[in-house]
């Protein structure tokens, strides 16, 4: 949710537009519970699409599914109220899954998936083919249905973060953080 306000203050502050839409891969749902809430708190009406990577269900348990997204929502927008009475009670939007992505199943690559990493090499961003690659190739399908800007939402998922860790320029962030990567590198 952090992030969905970090995304307002930059559409704000114009150092990007707004999106038509965004995709992002989701397995465990709090990506997609918290940018569909953040956004909604921030009163941003976009659609946030989310890229089922993980089965729908877990023997008779909901899993990945609508209904799990927005239970997390509930309980999210709860808390949040319960420690800041600012935060107002709102309507929540429903939860956006697209599960035409997934595939065999839960790791199995997808010929669109596959597709999607080529193009995104191209560019020198890393796919995998479990969550980012099935999302990426949803976001470039949406390129096609959004008049607008698309965000391809890039969780990363287990890649190797220590290469763009040690390039990445920190002075802006809070010295807290600084000291912390610096003591990791």
């Amino acid at each position: 949710m952090n992030a969905a306000l970090e995304l307002d203050q930059q559409i704000s502050a114009g150092q990007m537009p707004e999106p038509a839409a965004i995709y992002c891969a989701v397995g465990s749902t709090g990506t997609l519970a918290g940018l569909t809430l953040g956004m909604a708190l921030c009163k941003r009406n976009m659609p946030i699409l989310g890229v089922r990577v993980i089965d729908s269900h877990v023997g008779p348990f909901a899993a990945c599914t609508p209904g799990t997204v927005s239970k997390l929502m509930r309980k999210t927008l709860g808390w949040l109220r319960s420690i800041d009475a600012g935060i107002p009670d709102l309507q929540l939007p429903t939860p956006q899954l697209l599960d035409n992505y997934f595939g065999a199943g839960y790791g199995a690559p997808t010929t669109a998936g596959e597709q999607a990493q080529k193009i995104a090499q191209t560019s020198g961003l890393e796919l995998d083919p479990t969550y980012t690659a099935k999302a990426f190739a949803a976001a470039l399908d949406g390129l096609k249905k959004h008049s607008g800007p698309v965000l391809y939402w890039h969780t990363l998922a287990s890649a190797d973060l220590t290469g763009a860790l040690q390039a990445a320029e920190n002075t802006p962030l809070p010295r807290r953080i600084q000291t912390r990567l610096a003591n990791e590198n």
